[in-house]
């Protein structure tokens, strides 16, 4: 039987070892409540439906102390303890001890049990029962039932002691001279429904002697009685004379010491154990149970506090991560759900640059001052990998040679922090080839809407954020009414770049800041007042340009059209505030009338502006310009070519301006020596402004 050989009563035969920490356990196969598990002690383990056994299998087909399998350092033997419906071993009936080993199947009733002593996976713990081992229970129990009628006996039949069934034997190894099927009161299950009549008790000698002696006695009591009713009630003699004697203490008696405590209530309870987010080593009692999900029965004190732990093997951080759960067995509960939800996430690869070797540090929040260092190597895209709640450090390495040498560095390409929490379990991290060539940025300004430069290229208003080249970098903060800012940046692995910087304001900036507040209410005059100011102390270049387009946007409001122009006029020579002067001229030639004459102003900003404020605003005045009618600008590399608009040639050469064009569809053809000609077709809405920017082509010869 399994790794076993079946001997005499007599006889055991040693098992294989168990691994260092295992508890041998039986396993329910076949029968209800399949895959629970019954650790097994040391010594005896009754088998049956009574609450002080072992393993309790609960149905009717299974004796209250059905058998007992005892381990020894010899091995394992079963035995049954003359249950009504026998037990069984591999298929075959016990009728006396039989020795065990792993694998075998024990089976009790309708109970099919596998006997584990060394780790198995849940396949092989749970493989069906081949069919020559299964048993025909129907059969047995039916020729039970039909001997029923013929073992039915009264009560006062029966002396104490005849039914065994439900008392254990004082030893398991005692063997019984008989054979232990033959006991009609052991092996012969009750029948409630059978109404035949009993046989008459045999007579027995004491029981005459029992009635006589009855007889007797009623009639000395009749005879008494009639006696008193003839002569009277007798009289009361005198009490006799009591002689004076010297008193004494009565003497107390000490009270009955108090019973004794009861003992605490022991109940068998199912341990359903459970983990989350990945299975666990559950260890109860100092015992492993194996990997969740895995359900045991064991006997528990009621009210009594317990604590179940799990052991979570992180493979991937070659780390251990125990939780602990503590519980109560309330009387009368029969299983009790225990999950064991650990705080840890999920980190997934989704995809890496070439030849990189991943690195983490991790700081867990349960361990925050002591790092843990890993190297993930061969981790399949997709696939989680398990990390408890805490702050990361992710590192992507490259092997760099070190000059014309042959030696070569890990050298580091790309670094992020990240954090997992309970709030944010998961994270994926994603990594091309070309974002090993860039670094992200993150630019915040105090005030806010400050101009960014990269390298003198305008690139966005803070808060900004994007994407630059590795390499040296000079980064410039501008924003009107404050000192300008300047940082350099030399940048190469891809890292995040953060700065927030808080913008310092000139004695002329606070009289701008001032004049800015007093045109947004509205009290223009006050604002001219400050901006007089400022010009007094000492403004720089762009701050004196800056004036300029405030004084002209405060006379235009007040209708001093003249000065307004002046002002626009001077202050245009700024680069930095050239469109938003020339939007000035454009709203005053508007004004007066002219907008032939401020229409290419405006394609000048709206081509040119980087500002997206300014271009915003130049959008605005272009519909107020041309309502109704579109405009076509058309530009062609190089310049100074023909256009031909639905064969009309035009006697301007480009760039041309075409205004006041209505909805519909235009061709175009653009000619010029030396180049091959281009065809267009345009279809104009209303009130649009269409660039059309052409690069004209050499003709080969």
């Amino acid at each position: 039987m399994g790794d076993t050989t079946t001997a005499d009563a007599a006889t055991l035969v040693t098992s294989e070892d168990n691994i260092a920490g295992f508890v041998p356990y039986v396993v329910i196969v076949e029968g209800t409540n399949s895959g629970t598990r019954f650790p097994l002690n040391a010594g005896e383990n009754l088998v049956g439906r009574a609450p002080e056994c072992a393993i309790i299998l609960e149905d009717q087909s299974v004796s209250r102390q059905h058998a007992v399998i005892t381990g020894r350092e010899e091995g394992w033997q079963v035995k049954d303890l003359g249950s009504k419906n026998g037990s069984s071993v591999n298929g075959n009936a016990v009728t006396e001890p039989v020795s065990v080993g792993h694998g075998d199947i024990l089976q009790f009733g309708i109970y099919s049990l596998r006997l584990v002593t060394h780790q198995i996976s849940i396949d092989e713990e749970m493989a069906p029962i081949p069919p020559e081992m299964a048993l025909d229970l129907e059969e047995e129990v039916a020729s039970d039932e039909g001997e029923a009628a013929e073992t039915n006996r009264r009560p006062e039949d029966t002396m104490p002691g005849d039914e065994s069934e439900d008392v254990a034997p004082s030893d398991p190894d005692d063997t019984h001279d008989e054979d232990v099927s033959s006991r009609g009161t052991e092996m012969v299950p009750l029948d409630l429904d059978i109404h035949e009549e009993p046989e008459p008790a045999p007579a027995r000698p004491w029981m005459k002697w029992l009635k006589w002696g009855g007889a007797l006695i009623v009639i000395a009591s009749l005879a008494t009685y009639l006696a008193l009713q003839l002569t009277g009630k007798p009289k009361k003699a005198p009490p006799p004379p009591v002689s004076p004697t010297t008193s004494q203490p009565v003497q107390q008696q000490p009270p009955p010491p108090p019973p004794p405590p009861p003992g605490p209530k022991v109940q068998p309870v199912f341990l359903d154990f459970a983990s989350s987010p990945l299975p666990a080593h559950v260890r109860f009692e100092e015992k492993d149970y194996g990997i969740t999900p895995v359900k045991v029965n064991v006997q528990l004190e009621v009210g009594k506090d317990y604590t179940a732990d799990a052991v979570f093997k992180l493979e991937e951080l070659q780390e251990d991560y125990t939780e602990h759960i503590n519980f109560r067995v309330d009387e009368g509960q029969n299983i009790i759900p225990i999950l064991f939800k650990a705080p840890i996430g999920v980190f997934k690869v989704i995809a890496l640059p070439k030849d990189v070797q991943l690195y983490v540090e991790a700081y867990f929040s349960y361990d925050q001052f002591h790092p843990h260092a890993a190297k993930l190597t061969n981790v399949p895209y997709g696939k989680p990998v398990y990390f408890p709640y805490g702050r990361y450090i992710i590192e992507l390495r490259q092997p760099k040679q070190i000059g014309e040498s042959q030696n070569f560095v890990d050298d580091i390409r790309y670094r992020r922090e990240i954090f997992i929490t309970e709030d944010s379990p998961n994270f994926n991290l994603e990594v091309l080839d070309k974002d090993l060539q860039t670094f992200p940025v993150d630019i915040h300004t105090v005030p806010n809407r400050a101009d960014v430069y990269m390298d003198g290229q305008f690139v966005g208003k803070t808060p900004y954020v994007g994407d630059f080249p590795l390499g040296d970098h000079t980064m410039t903060i501008r924003k009107d009414g404050y000192f300008e800012e300047n940082k350099s940046l030399k940048v190469d692995i891809n890292t995040p770049y953060k700065q927030e910087l808080t913008l310092r304001t000139t004695v002329a900036g606070e009289f701008v800041q001032k004049a800015r507040q007093a045109l947004t209410k509205g009290a223009y005059q006050e604002a001219i007042n400050e901006l007089s100011e400022g010009l007094k102390q000492n403004p720089t270049v762009h701050e004196t340009a800056l004036i300029q387009y405030l004084l002209g946007s405060a006379y235009i409001a007040l209708g001093n059209i003249e000065t307004a122009q002046g002002y626009f006029e001077q202050a245009k020579n700024d680069a930095e505030v050239k469109y938003q002067a020339m939007l000035g001229l454009v709203g005053i030639l508007h004004m007066q009338g002219q907008n032939q004459q401020a229409l290419p102003l405006l394609v000048d900003v709206m081509l040119n502006t980087q500002d997206a404020d300014v271009k915003l605003q130049a959008t605005n005045a272009f519909k107020e310009i041309s309502p109704m009618r579109s405009v076509m600008y058309i530009y062609s590399d190089p310049a100074g070519a023909t256009v031909t608009v639905n064969d009309q040639a035009l006697p301007q050469r480009t760039p041309i301006i075409l205004p006041d064009l209505g909805l519909g569809n235009y061709r175009l053809r653009i000619v010029k020596d030396g180049y091959v000609p281009q065809d267009l077709k345009v279809d104009l809405t209303l009130n649009e402004f269409n660039p059309i920017i052409v690069n004209l082509k050499p003709i080969e010869r």
